[in-house]
């Protein structure tokens, strides 16, 4: 093979064409979980791998899609004019592990606990399968580059007495204000939707004009109903609660 993420694939059930065709009915949650923490695990020890099969190709005529989705007809184009295409690893950011923070973000938040989503994992899978001879062939690579985007394991708490305002030049700054829309957030009984208006709520989505890069980000305002911390070891911890009644506007 040309890859090393392949000669994995190729020996693990993950590319079983009988369980694909089934999305995988017959294999339990833990196990496919089990063994996309294997495959993660496999990429993050071979890295430096990885980066040479890249670096060490003959051609400056290489292209990297970083973490933009791609198709298999666009592949197809681009053998034409390039000699090697590199694309974000489609199966890497599956077996992220979850912090205690977002798990418990999401449950306040009235959203219900992340699963495994069968079909978009076949479909990633199908995916991969199907460009088998261009990885084989040396054209395509992939890269765990979605790696360098996950946040921390601890989150830091940062404040800032202008909230802010001196991190970005002053031209950039008042191009993302004048793009910038808001939208109210309304609970629901499986999580939150927008409104396409603003007013005073719990909620608030954040997305920007011409932007297609889904969905918006979200923002709760909670209420603090206690608070320890512990100087020597420079952590916070905290109990929250997110009532239903909307903040005065005023606030």
């Amino acid at each position: 093979m040309g890859s090393l993420t392949h000669d994995f694939l190729t020996e693990s059930f993950l590319f079983r064409d009988d369980l694909l065709a089934e999305q995988f009915k017959s294999v339990p949650d833990s196990e496919l979980e089990n063994e996309l923490r294997l495959y993660r695990d496999f990429c993050l020890s071979r890295e430096a791998e990885l980066f040479s099969e890249i670096g060490s190709h003959p051609s400056d005529l290489t292209v990297f899609a970083g973490l933009e989705s791609v198709s298999i007809e666009h592949l197809m184009q681009s053998a034409l004019y390039l000699h090697q295409y590199v694309i974000n690893d489609l199966l890497v950011p599956l077996a992220q592990e979850k912090s205690e923070y977002s798990e418990a973000i999401r449950k306040l938040q009235g959203f219900k606990p992340e699963s495994l989503d069968r079909q978009d994992l076949v479909r990633r899978l199908s995916f991969l399968k199907q460009i088998t001879p261009m990885v084989a062939a040396g054209f395509v690579n992939l890269l765990p580059a979605s790696m360098a985007f996950e946040p921390p394991k601890e989150l830091p708490l940062l404040a800032s007495e202008n909230y802010f305002e001196d991190v970005l030049p002053s031209r950039l700054l008042a191009f993302f204000r004048e793009h910038v829309q808001v939208e109210s957030l309304r609970k629901g009984e499986d999580g939150w939707y927008t409104t396409g208006r603003l007013f005073p709520c719990r909620g608030l989505a954040i997305h920007f004009k011409g932007h297609s890069r889904n969905p918006a980000a979200i923002y709760n305002y909670l209420d603090i109903t206690r608070m320890d911390k512990t100087e020597e070891e420079h952590r916070l911890s905290f109990a929250a609660e997110l009532p239903v009644t909307p903040l005065h506007p005023n606030f």
